[in-house]
């Protein structure tokens, strides 16, 4: 039997979900009930998406980009007439040996992986309060927790993004910090190696 995960009517955004990790957590939301937007760079790969199934909307965007943050929350608030639910999901560093990394890469990769997810919190912290049961999820990859060999990003940047702050767990916000191991979602690269 299935579980009443409480998700029927719930507002999200989920970023970084054209495939991967991003697409799978926005798959399930739509399928438990939440109205979700869905966000990535790539917009056939977000169209493609929506018709598999049911959301609410998609916008293209890219996350790295402080003014593209504004546009994609602002956007799925629009469309959702507000924001219950929060799922920060972005691509990773350019990958690499590390001698061979630029400042330019660097700054690519913690763009993307530490600023924004404090970006996107920031821009919808007011709407996440204003619902009276708003939540932030943090997604990352598992290179966080076990190093890839072709990945140049140092894992503990990653976990600092905002979670655990007194202030928003005084307002009822819940934040989280998914960590997975290997996933075989949509894209992934799990599933990549097994075709």
């Amino acid at each position: 039997d299935a579980v009443d995960l409480g998700l029927k009517g719930v507002r999200a955004l989920v970023v970084g979900a054209s495939r991967g990790l991003g697409r799978a957590c926005a798959e399930a939301l739509a399928e438990d009930g939440a109205a979700v937007v869905i966000c990535s760079r790539d917009a056939a790969r977000l169209e493609a998406a929506a018709s598999e199934f049911g959301i609410a909307g998609w916008v293209a965007g890219d996350v790295g980009s402080a003014a593209e943050v504004d546009r994609v929350v602002d956007t799925a608030v629009q469309t959702l007439s507000g924001l219950d639910v929060l799922v920060t999901n972005a691509g990773g560093p350019p990958t690499g040996p590390f001698e061979a990394a630029t400042d330019d890469d660097w700054d690519v990769g913690h763009a993307l992986t530490v600023m924004s997810a404090v970006r996107l919190i920031r821009r919808a912290l007011p709407y996440l309060k204003a619902s009276g049961r708003g939540r932030i999820v943090n997604l990352t990859g598992y290179g966080v927790t076990e190093p890839m060999s072709d990945l140049r990003s140092v894992a503990e940047e990653e976990t600092k993004a905002p979670r655990d702050r007194p202030e928003g767990s005084a307002r009822g916000l819940g934040p989280g910090s998914g960590r997975p191991g290997r996933t075989a979602a949509p894209g992934g690269r799990a599933r990549r190696k097994a075709r």
